[in-house]
């Protein structure tokens, strides 16, 4: 990945799910849906940092809050970080980053593990969106049984997982949810995160020849063409919700929120505040940091909280803007 790669820990912005961290670039899984290729990104290209070096990449990274109410960290976006190509250096990679106290998220649609002891105490989603079509959707992953596997061996050696159920597929995922469900949950899984398709031009392509019918996706999707962008489908995604519920399941819209019962903080994407909650019961606005002041001071911002909210005089940079409401989560609104 080399020292000059664009995607370097220290300056990306975080997104919802956290700041993400790249063991690997690339992914040989070759998933139709996959939005990597997308992303010019071909085969897989395992991180020369040394877990060393990505600590200190991601403290000098402006927008990063240390602590377990800091910003929270996501492995797993452009890459499969438990292959055994990748699963080395993802391990050193937790082992190093676990020392800053950060809740850590690891994306994954591996097997059951030989040793899954590296992944004690951090939160896995263990991605599934079908079973009958697998074998057609994704060629090079292990069976959604074996990462049903996973899952059970994961609680076991006190991780958290959560079924990840993305993406939502129209007329292929919703039509085997109540079953998904079920075995995850079978499987010990603590609750599922429910996740859009995101498409372009090709990705709609590579489905019509996998064999799926893309009439409903196609519907929902925006105009097509190069740029990767989510179709509609929140009421497939309260649909699935409803039923996780009724399965036993704590069902969650975003990522982040994983994290945050993971590990018993609030959401750090401020979903609450931000219309996005699931009402999962984490129960975030009684676990607000009572250091608004504080932060304003360590930050050097003059503001006050108001309503909630709050209220910087500004000019003031996007990145403190985000260190601010990580470190204090509230919604802040600079003001001239």
């Amino acid at each position: 990945m080399g020292r000059k790669d664009p995607s370097r820990h220290a300056y990306r912005k975080p997104r919802p799910c956290g700041l993400t961290v790249h063991p690997a670039l690339g992914c040989s899984l070759g998933c139709v849906y996959c939005y990597v290729p997308e992303m010019g990104i071909r085969g897989v290209r395992v991180s020369e940092l040394s877990g060393e070096e990505l600590v200190r990449e991601i403290r000098a990274n402006p927008y990063f809050v240390e602590g377990r109410m800091g910003t929270f960290l996501a492995i797993g976006s452009v890459c499969e970080p438990l292959h055994p190509m990748v699963f080395e250096k993802t391990v050193e990679f937790i082992e190093a980053l676990k020392a800053l106290g950060n809740p850590i998220q690891v994306a994954t649609k591996w097997r059951a593990l030989e040793d899954p002891s590296p992944l004690r105490e951090v939160n896995v989603l263990v991605s599934v969106c079908t079973i009958r079509h697998a074998e057609a959707l994704e060629p090079g992953a292990p069976p959604p049984e074996e990462r049903m596997e996973l899952i059970k061996q994961l609680r076991k050696a006190g991780a958290y997982p959560y079924l990840f159920l993305r993406p939502i597929i129209p007329g292929v995922t919703e039509a085997e949810a109540a079953e998904i469900l079920r075995v995850a949950r079978d499987s010990g899984a603590l609750g599922v995160v429910v996740g859009s398709l995101r498409v372009t031009k090709r990705i709609v392509e590579r489905l019509k020849r996998s064999g799926v019918d893309c009439t409903e996706v196609l519907r929902r999707a925006p105009k097509l063409d190069s740029r990767q962008r989510y179709i509609r489908e929140l009421d497939l995604k309260r649909r699935i919700m409803e039923e996780a519920r009724r399965a036993g399941l704590t069902a969650l819209g975003q990522a982040c929120c994983a994290s945050a019962r993971s590990y018993g903080v609030p959401c750090a994407g401020l979903c609450w505040a931000r219309g996005r909650c699931s009402s999962c019961g984490n129960a975030c606005l009684s676990k607000l940091p009572d250091n608004v002041n504080e932060a304003l001071r360590e930050l050097g911002l003059e503001g006050e909280e108001r309503d909630g909210r709050i209220l910087v005089k500004g000019p003031v940079s996007n990145a403190l803007v985000v260190r601010l409401e990580t470190m204090a989560r509230r919604v802040v609104e600079v003001v001239r």
